[in-house]
């Protein structure tokens, strides 16, 4: 199963069930919580300082 639903719909004869839209939420939410464990690290936060320092344009998206 592909988390691109389109594909759910091309394949002749096959009906994706309730389970099936549960799975693909619980993929999506796990990618996001991956996602933003990433963006959580003492890295980015080093990054957005210098970026704070510099006064750059990016700051703002980075200091969210």
């Amino acid at each position: 199963m592909t988390a691109d639903p389109a594909v759910w719909v091309q394949e002749p004869n096959t009906y994706p069930g309730p389970l099936t839209e549960v799975d693909f939420w619980t993929e999506r939410a796990a990618n996001l919580n991956s996602i933003h464990q990433q963006l959580s690290t003492e890295r980015v936060k080093k990054v957005a300082k210098v970026l704070e320092l510099v006064k750059s344009t990016y700051y703002p998206a980075f200091n969210r």
